[in-house]
């Protein structure tokens, strides 16, 4: 048997389609919407309610003198029953959620960092003052 589902797509789109229990692929590009929802179906025991599908042409490369071109893709949408879900997806979900709470610690550190450089500009501006200088740094 052939290998029809070459890879899941991930992008921000696909994880917004997610929550809406649709799943994107990338396909062969001979292949039937009936023999995408068969292997969907084996591969992650679940139920597919519709498959959608779409062809998207290789862009047209060139090097130097050469002229050459990408292949041709086939992208699927297969969305699943509400109760059910694809396992790779949800994996990415939980990874995102701690980069949100490094992102957090980064704010509350930049925060830290510019009271510290407002702090050394005051420092600054005293030293001058004392000096006699009525200039700001």
């Amino acid at each position: 048997m052939k290998q029809i589902v070459k890879k899941p797509l991930i992008s921000e789109k696909s994880y917004r389609l997610a929550t809406d229990h649709k799943y994107t692929f990338s396909v062969d590009t001979n292949a039937t919407k009936d023999e995408i929802k068969a292997m969907v179906e084996k591969l992650f025991n679940v139920t597919v309610l519709k498959v959608n599908s779409l062809r998207v042409a290789g862009k047209s490369k060139r090097t130097k003198k050469v002229l050459g071109k990408r292949d041709d893709v086939k992208k699927v949408i297969v969305t699943l029953d509400k109760k059910q879900s694809i396992s790779l997806f949800e994996i990415e979900k939980e990874e995102d959620k701690t980069s949100k709470k490094s992102k957090k610690a980064d704010k509350t550190e930049k925060t830290d960092k510019k009271a510290k450089i407002a702090e050394a500009k005051s420092d600054v501006e005293v030293t001058i003052k004392a000096k006699g200088q009525k200039r700001k740094v």
